[in-house]
């Protein structure tokens, strides 16, 4: 089953693919790159570890893939950042947001890791690659965000987040911000239904 990069409608490959990085997300970085290769994604690979904070972003000739992982229940990190459920202002004025994922996504963008900065470099000097998001729980919840940091704060056009088992990111204004873009540009963010 190929990836098709330039969907702009809920695609079966793209969720089948983009559930498998998720759950790849929480094996070691050599799994994931292995996975990244084997599933199309042969070009540049990066997996960030920052704190409370993992995932790895990937690329074909056509896409970039970033995946976030989830909770992982023997990491105490993990809970605090899940626990953290008072909402905060964010980078935009688009509602507010979770302060424990807004400050696990900003333990990597923007921020300078061993092998430099990855996010948002690596979306911003994308090219023509379209640019896909994932995450399953906790990581679904970061992939939200990173799509609506991206597009609402970086300019950075985002053609599809999928997650999977997702707890909600922010308050209502913020969700409908993020339903507004999907519409508009007719993309697939979190709220992608299949058709039928």
């Amino acid at each position: 089953m190929a990836f098709e990069a330039r969907t702009t409608s809920f695609s079966m490959a793209n969720a089948q693919i983009l559930a498998q990085a998720a759950a790849v997300a929480y094996k070691d970085p050599r799994r994931c790159e292995k996975w990244a290769r084997t599933s199309g994604f042969t070009g540049a690979f990066d997996f960030f570890d920052n704190r409370d904070t993992q995932g790895f972003v990937a690329e074909s000739n056509e896409a970039i893939l970033v995946a976030f992982r989830g909770t992982q229940p023997n990491q105490a990190m993990d809970w605090f950042v899940d626990a953290g459920a008072v909402h905060r202002k964010w980078d935009h004025d688009a509602g507010t947001v979770h302060t424990g994922f807004y400050d696990a996504l900003h333990a990597v963008w923007g921020v300078t890791l061993a092998k430099g900065e990855v996010l948002p470099r690596r979306l911003l000097n994308r090219g023509s690659k379209t640019i896909w998001i994932t995450g399953h729980s906790l990581g679904g919840a970061l992939a939200e965000l990173c799509a609506a940091q991206a597009v609402f704060v970086s300019k950075i056009d985002v053609q599809g987040v999928y997650t999977f088992g997702q707890p909600r990111v922010g308050d209502k204004a913020f969700a409908d911000a993020d339903t507004e873009y999907a519409r508009i540009l007719g993309l697939l963010l979190t709220h992608a239904k299949p058709k039928g």
